[in-house]
């Protein structure tokens, strides 16, 4: 091992300046203002600047080791610090700034000069601070931004930490009531306890995600409504409709800490049991047919789930051509239709009687493979009709779960505080910075169109064939 590592070392090209052609004229591209520049050192991938700050004595009010007022004060030494700065030019920053240092004429005891632009605890500039908790919520890796500024991965992740934790204790007191509650569980891809299900509760209305907890339990969401019924208490504010998917423990909690609230099943869940159910029938079928066959009817999965409505002409004509070759299967496509298109009222009491005469309708060799959607319209009724009353699905939380998952893997190993922060006050960041992004090819203007020649114009072969 090293033996390797003196071979990579000796391997690696030292670090050579930039060409004196291609340097500038030292000058301030620091953040830190009023600093004398001293020297400038730039290559292809940093900037290390030499600088010079002493600052005023009749500015400090008092010796800072004695606390005596209106005493005097000598120069004794500048003592350099190494300082991070942020990026010039996409290069890392760093400074070797050179502080004067005072003895207090009365106590002999010594005090360095202070900047207002470096950071009390770190060995940076406030400015650098503030780049990096903005940019750790967004979609750069930690590893990515700490090789853009010039510091470790870890000291990036206790930045972001900390950040997080400054908002949270504001978003406590900022965070409003929502009407229309969507409450999920996610799982991030990986392994481990960091995995989930975690608990996902978002504003329906607005589209994003008010809290995330570690927690996917029943307990866990309990907890979270009963602080949000506290929260109401105090404000005109109440939530009036929770969309969930068919969890008991959910419908519990609900019913517990908002008992006025009305619950409603998200119409995708119940849809796609009735999916699953068609494909349940497939892979049975399937179970006794040639490796193309089952193969052929695989890769028509996506179709079996859509309605024909959401085929192109030609898709649907080849499934419909093959369901007609497996009656059971295109009969169970068949119920799976009529059975969305329940969803399509907008009458309670009319959904009421097509669910009703829908069950009735269902043959019975397909009654074991609709069973899991069967039982719902008996135990979860009133919560899946309530739909129709006021039109909520959970579709957007469905969403911001792909987001969240997407989110867990560009870290590639963020934890869940984390991965909660960059959820909360990142997400929202990362949707704008998208939308900024887009063309809108209506405002480009054009500079005339391009001739082409295409042949023979239209107007010629008309007159041709009227001549004929």
């Amino acid at each position: 091992q090293a033996l390797t590592f003196l071979r990579l070392q000796l391997s690696q090209k030292p670090e050579t300046p930039l060409p004196v052609s291609a340097m500038e004229e030292p000058r301030n591209v620091t953040t830190l203002n009023g600093i004398e520049i001293t020297g400038w050192d730039e290559t292809e991938s940093r900037l290390a600047v030499d600088a010079r700050w002493a600052e005023d004595t009749s500015g400090i009010d008092a010796c800072r080791k004695c606390g005596s007022v209106g005493a005097s004060f000598s120069e004794h030494d500048w003592p350099q610090k190494k300082i991070n700065d942020t990026p010039w030019r996409g290069k890392p920053v760093g400074i070797r700034l050179s502080r004067c240092r005072y003895r207090c004429d009365g106590c002999g005891g010594t005090f360095v000069s202070r900047h207002e632009g470096i950071h009390q605890s770190r060995s940076m500039t406030t400015a650098l601070v503030d780049y990096i908790k903005e940019k750790s919520l967004g979609a750069d890796r930690f590893v990515t931004l700490a090789g853009r500024v010039g510091v470790s991965e870890g000291t990036i992740r206790n930045i972001a930490r900390e950040h997080i934790q400054e908002l949270d204790k504001k978003a406590t007191k900022l965070t409003k009531i929502p009407k229309v509650l969507g409450v999920d569980e996610v799982h991030v891809p990986g392994t481990g306890p960091e995995t989930g299900p975690h608990l996902v509760i978002a504003d329906a209305e607005e589209k994003t995600v008010i809290q995330m907890r570690k927690d996917g339990s029943s307990g866990s969401l309990r907890e979270y409504l009963y602080d949000l019924k506290m929260r109401s208490a105090t404000t005109d504010h109440e939530t009036e409709v929770v969309v969930m998917d068919m969890t008991v423990g959910y419908r519990n909690a609900v019913q517990d800490r908002l008992p006025g609230a009305k619950i409603v099943v998200d119409k995708f869940h119940v849809i796609r049991k009735a999916n699953n159910a068609v494909q349940d029938v497939r892979r049975s079928l399937m179970n006794e047919e040639s490796d193309e066959t089952r193969k052929a009817w695989k890769r028509k999965k996506d179709d079996l789930e859509k309605q024909p409505d959401e085929l192109n002409s030609k898709r649907w004509r080849k499934l419909k051509k093959g369901l007609n070759g497996f009656p059971p299967l295109k009969e169970a496509y068949k119920m799976k239709n009529r059975f969305r298109n329940i969803f399509r009222l907008e009458d309670r009491s009319e959904a009421s009687k097509a669910f009703d005469g829908w069950k009735e309708s269902l043959p019975g060799n397909l009654s074991d493979n609709f069973e899991d959607v069967i039982k719902p319209l008996s135990n979860w009724r009133n919560e899946i009709l309530n739909y129709f009353d006021v039109q909520y699905t959970n579709g957007c939380v469905e969403g911001l779960n792909r987001a969240i998952s997407q989110i867990s893997t560009e870290g590639a190993g963020y934890d869940f505080k984390t991965l909660r922060g960059k959820v909360l006050y990142g997400l929202e960041r990362r949707k704008a910075a998208h939308s900024n992004t887009s063309v809108d090819f209506e405002r480009i203007p054009r500079r005339g169109r391009m001739k082409v020649d295409c042949g023979v114009p239209f107007e010629v072969i008309a007159e041709e064939l009227e001549l004929e």
